[in-house]
């Protein structure tokens, strides 16, 4: 019982304390603070034949990520629609989320940790010659990927590297894209990629994240990576005030 009610304190007397620094030292990998956050949440699978959704609790969250408790293991590159609480009086909000690794824990639960998936519009991929079109529900993915040749460039979200390197876009969809590099890059890295049409315009400059690696004929490699998008300030903030009062909620239960 102690023990529940010093944790519920810590979370009421500082619900988000920074995990890491940005940019903290020259190997961290992580491009945006991470706070802590405990709060109760709903999540499904984003296909057409998932519509069941499914308790989680969110254990941390940053501008470009969540990170949440679940029950069953989730494989690398799953797609879920989650649901975040809205700020007070306004209604609840969904992002999609990309599991990006997963972890099991003792108690038979497990982490996942994902990347909010941002989608492309008609425009940008009329741009690159693809089409924003549903995959039928037989597909795990929820966009159609089409055929692309178009150059492309990526840069490692990291202190120390400021270079792009030339990739070659083989496939893309409103939700992600598939790249052929010279070398191998490790799943879950961030990238900044730059995508050009064909005759080498640049169209449109998205950050992604490697969901998938995997070794090409020609000695070269191909990157799955999913598009994601940045929490604005006012569903961190949101995010924030729910967990306060969630915990504040807890506190008075443990306490009564």
């Amino acid at each position: 019982m102690a023990e529940r009610i010093i944790s519920a304190w810590g979370q009421l007397l500082d619900v988000c304390p920074p995990l890491v620094e940005p940019f903290a030292s020259r190997t961290e990998r992580r491009a945006w603070l991470r706070h802590l956050c405990d709060l109760p949440i709903t999540y499904r699978l984003a296909r057409p034949a998932d519509i069941s959704k499914l308790s989680a609790r969110v254990r941390n969250i940053c501008a470009g990520g969540i990170n949440v408790l679940v029950d069953r293991p989730l494989e690398r590159g799953t797609i879920l629609s989650v649901e975040l609480p809205g700020a007070t009086g306004q209604l609840r909000c969904s992002v999609l989320a990309c599991v990006i690794h997963s972890t099991s824990l003792p108690a038979g639960s497990w982490t996942a940790g994902c990347a909010l998936v941002a989608e492309l519009g008609h425009g940008e991929l009329q741009r690159l010659g693809a089409k924003r079109l549903l995959s039928p529900p037989s597909d795990q993915r929820k966009w159609v990927r089409f055929p692309c040749d178009a150059p492309a460039s990526y840069r490692r979200i990291r202190v120390t590297e400021r270079e792009h390197t030339p990739a070659w876009v083989v496939d893309i969809s409103a939700s992600g894209v598939g790249l052929l590099v010279s070398h191998p890059v490790d799943g879950g890295t961030l990238l900044s990629l730059h995508l050009h049409g064909p005759e080498g315009q640049l169209v449109l400059t998205m950050l992604a994240s490697v969901v998938r690696v995997a070794a090409h004929p020609a000695g070269q490699w191909v990157l799955g990576c999913n598009f994601i998008r940045e929490l604005t300030d006012k569903e961190l903030e949101s995010l924030k005030t729910n967990a306060q009062a969630h915990a504040k909620a807890e506190l008075l239960t443990i306490s009564s």
